[in-house]
């Protein structure tokens, strides 16, 4: 689970803003907000080159999920996500995998994590 304690779906409490290397054209000139304790792991599939269109932990509250291009779907299976299959029988384009935070997932031993550049 994450750590997030009395915040309501659909706030930005507890939110950072990152550059999203894939959509650089939003309004915000390619920021865009992502729950805290999802930024490692968005993070990584940047690195991936996964395109992430939304995500939410799901705030203690929900399940959590990371929506991506249906073209990176068999890249998440590969990574080790697991997917929503009840959502992506309803979409071409996009796909949704539960994140891996709070399910006891661990990075190996001899990873080294991607270091997020400052801006």
């Amino acid at each position: 689970m994450c750590k997030c304690k009395n915040i309501k779906i659909g706030s930005y409490d507890r939110q950072t803003s990152m550059k999203d290397p894939f959509n650089t054209r939003n309004r915000n000139g390619g920021w865009v907000c992502v729950d805290t304790c999802l930024v490692q792991e968005i993070a990584e599939l940047w690195y991936q080159g996964i395109k992430t269109v939304e995500s939410c932990c799901g705030h203690n509250k929900t399940k959590g999920y990371i929506m991506v291009l249906r073209e990176d779907y068999d890249r998440m299976i590969g990574l080790g996500y697991k997917p929503d299959n009840e959502w992506n029988g309803n979409s071409e384009k996009l796909a949704i995998f539960y994140p891996k935070i709070g399910t006891g997932w661990r990075y190996p031993e001899t990873y080294q994590p991607y270091q997020m550049p400052i801006f």
